[in-house]
């Protein structure tokens, strides 16, 4: 059944579907135990179809472009493609989960090679240059440095009893020992942090290492009625990281915004003037 026609390109329903496949088989390896829900289909119906209709302006600008696709080109494509599976029986399993012939396949390598060629064509407008690279680190600079380290105990404590013998403990001593024997004997839970990224301490921890002085004592109040308690034992600001050290991925990370922001534009400037119609909707409610 024709679903939706592009500039006249028919997508068929099996189309959409082939589609989804890949959607479900990816959430499937992202997500343990992920069970498409009717919504969920319904969801996925339209990514696919989306993307479909993206891919078919896509090919047009290429076409109109002149971007062409040799065999050589194809040959060396798929055969990069296939050195990833360890034996043919995978190779034609895989085609087959995918619900793909290999005359299909090729077929489709050939179309992402010729939006490839498209990208790079367009993208050569918009060069990252070593002056883009610089104004973006200035701009940036306070973002770019070495993440903060933290050093610190988190104790827990199960009473407000216990919450003043462990405070009362932490300001009379520095050793480490002494604290942990003390939590020992109380029941609690000691654990002793050293150089923790600060971007990995949850946020709510965090707020109360913030307001500390180094050696400071903090608490938290817990859902339960319990406690917990921190000192800071160190917090070693990251430093400035140097251009130099990071160019190289600056200059990455420029250059596949740049591939997003190209690809999104050429998208625009197709469906600005494309012709799409939806014949069947009823397609999209289907459980």
């Amino acid at each position: 059944m024709d679903v939706i026609s592009v500039n006249g390109k028919m997508i068929t329903d099996q189309d959409i579907d082939k589609a989804m496949v890949r959607y479900i088989v990816q959430l499937e390896e992202d997500e343990k135990g992920y069970e498409p829900t009717a919504e969920n289909l319904k969801f996925l119906r339209v990514e696919a179809s989306n993307a479909l209709i993206s891919r078919i302006l896509l090919l047009e600008r290429a076409r109109r472009k002149n971007c062409v696709v040799s065999d050589e080109e194809l040959a060396v494509e798929i055969e990069r493609i296939r050195s990833h599976f360890e034996s043919e029986e995978n190779w034609k399993n895989n085609l087959m989960l995918f619900q793909i012939t290999e005359d299909d396949l090729y077929e489709e390598v050939r179309g992402d090679l010729l939006i490839e060629q498209l990208l790079r064509l367009e993208e050569k407008e918009e060069p990252v240059t070593e002056s883009l690279v610089t104004s973006f680190y200035e701009m940036n600079a306070q973002f770019l440095r070495e993440p903060t380290l933290y050093s610190f105990y988190e104790i827990s404590a199960s009473s407000r009893e216990h919450l003043e013998q462990i405070v009362h403990c932490l300001k009379g001593t520095e050793m480490v020992f002494e604290v942990e024997n003390t939590v020992k004997e109380l029941g609690e839970t000691f654990l002793h942090h050293v150089d923790v990224v600060e971007g990995s301490i949850p946020e709510e921890v965090r707020q109360v290492l913030g307001d500390l002085d180094i050696k400071g004592i903090g608490t938290m109040v817990l859902p339960d009625g319990g406690y917990v308690v921190y000192k800071l034992l160190a917090r070693v600001e990251g430093k400035q990281r140097s251009l130099e050290s990071i160019k190289k991925d600056l200059t990455a990370y420029l250059e596949h915004e740049r591939r997003t922001k190209v690809y999104q534009r050429l998208l625009d400037e197709e469906m600005e003037k494309a012709d799409i119609k939806y014949l069947h909707v009823e397609y999209f409610e289907k459980r």
